[in-house]
């Protein structure tokens, strides 16, 4: 059963073929489906399933569980010895997806040919998948041909998905999340070319002390790793306490969290732009102090989209992402991602290829988290490439449309970019006067930026906006437009 279900998903996992005419002014929609459609074929041929599933058009992603999807890829690539797809043509004209039975106007079928064996013999199979644009304005394809597939494929590989819906809270929390942590490290990894193996973990008793290669571990630590023996400690007396007073929690991570208290007085009907949402941090941070805004994030790297995807499951419909850069152009990005002893430090990925005495100074310090794989070897220190589409922020607002409410505020944290991502915002800036929190408020590019837009350079002091005044240093600026004084005075957030 399952060997013939292989053989019917490579032929029928795209899509059902017939299709119109190709249109004289869709070129560039042939050329970014075609790239697209490329850049899936080789994410395939890579095994990097789970980018593959990022991939897939959100109207595929609400009938699809990605652990269907990426356990349909591995075998299908797997027992039909797949190889890599080859573009041969592209036709653009409406389609209609056989699973929902909903039809999109413009949508790319892409004809390729795809070698495969079958009882040892190959063959080639000829076929097209279909990619329609999202709200997102990138291209996206489709997982399935009809309804039935879709079941028989759920019905198949599905066991997977009873996990992923498992509530945290349900039996033991602590053995819980463990076992989701290293889901979701084991995920991440599979973007990046290293391998993950998942590590020790040891739970310490109230009272006890546990001698580990970074020193001792004794009541009160919380939890940290040791690379020297790759474990993962925790403290079970502080993490109880932590789950069932948020007091303790609030005293923990309450200064960690202070500079978003801002975005506490948005609520239902509102949006939060979160540029450059890196796991999700910010997201969470908001939250925490109160915002009950719509939250949408816009992250570029590939290795923090499973996380997104998580908090966007778990959020009920009040937060989605976009994995694309923002910019001042449509472009394709090219990123330099630091790597420790072949660890990617993804928090300090940028689009300048050198490091900067500060950033090496952080590298440097990392070194001491991520030491040799060989013990006693010389530190490696590195930069790693990646490419990544860019878009306005401007563009990205237009195409997510009537899903995005009215936006009060932006959280933009791009790692020096953040010039370039506030030309392109400028309809959206210039239009809404939304709140602002960049970090590196002081950089030329972003004073100018917002010098044009008609802004007010402003520091948080005890919760609310003044001026800024030559206040002290922060690594996080706030910008608010005068014509907005009174409303923010309404909201506690002016004095």
């Amino acid at each position: 059963m399952r060997k013939v279900l292989i053989i019917a998903i490579l032929i029928s996992m795209f899509g059902v073929s017939g299709y119109a005419p190709v249109r004289a002014d869709e070129q560039q929609d042939i050329k970014d489906a075609t790239a697209r459609a490329e850049e899936i074929f080789q994410l395939a041929a890579e095994q990097k399933y789970n980018a593959m599933y990022d991939l897939i058009h959100p109207d595929a992603h609400a009938v699809v569980p990605r652990a269907v999807a990426v356990n349909t890829f591995k075998e299908l690539f797997a027992l039909a010895e797949a190889g890599q797809s080859k573009v041969t043509g592209v036709e653009m004209g409406p389609w209609t997806w056989g699973v929902t039975g909903k039809t999109y106007d413009n949508a790319a079928a892409v004809s390729f040919e795809q070698p495969y064996k079958e009882n040892g013999q190959e063959k080639i199979l000829k076929d097209k998948m279909y990619l329609v644009k999202a709200d997102d304005g990138q291209w996206r394809w489709f997982f399935g041909g009809t309804k039935e597939f879709v079941d028989l494929a759920i019905q198949t590989f599905g066991d997977a998905t009873a996990e992923a819906t498992t509530p945290l809270t349900q039996g033991d929390v602590i053995d819980n999340t463990i076992n989701d942590l290293d889901s979701f490290y084991r995920d991440a990894f599979s973007y990046t070319d290293l391998n993950y193996e998942t590590p020790q973990v040891v739970v310490v008793q109230q009272g006890d002390s546990v001698m580990t290669a970074c020193g001792p571990a004794e009541t009160g630590f919380w939890a940290f790793y040791c690379p020297g023996d790759a474990t993962l400690y925790l403290d079970d007396a502080f993490l109880t306490q932590l789950l069932n007073d948020r007091a303790v929690f609030d005293k923990r991570f309450g200064t960690f969290k202070e500079p978003y208290d801002l975005f506490r007085v948005f609520g239902e009907g509102e949006t939060v732009l979160d540029v450059g949402a890196h796991w999700g941090y910010s997201v969470l941070s908001m939250r925490h102090q109160g915002c009950r805004a719509r939250i949408v994030s816009v992250e570029a790297m590939p290795f923090h989209i499973p996380p997104l995807e998580t908090l966007k499951r778990l959020s009920g419909g009040s937060y989605d992402y976009v994995h694309v850069a923002a910019s001042d152009v449509p472009d394709r990005l090219v990123f330099y991602v630091p790597v420790v002893n072949r660890r990617p430090v993804g928090g300090l990925s940028s689009t300048g290829a050198a490091l900067t005495p500060d950033r090496a100074r952080i590298v440097a310090d990392r070194a001491a988290d991520f030491p040799p794989v060989t013990e006693g070897a010389p530190d490696e220190v590195g930069l790693a490439v990646l490419e990544v589409a860019a878009l306005p922020l401007d563009d990205i607002v237009q195409a997510l449309g009537a899903s995005v409410p009215q936006i009060g505020a932006i959280k933009m944290d791009i790692e020096g970019h953040e010039g370039a991502a506030l030309k392109g915002a400028r309809q959206l800036i210039t239009s809404r006067k939304p709140i602002l929190m960049v970090e590196g408020g002081g950089q030329p590019a972003v004073r100018e930026a917002m010098r044009e837009y008609g802004y007010i350079r402003a520091a948080r002091v005890d919760g609310q906006l003044v001026p800024w005044n030559n206040h002290p240093k922060a690594s996080d600026t706030f910008w608010y437009h005068p014509d907005t004084t009174e409303t923010l005075r309404s909201r506690g957030l002016a004095p």
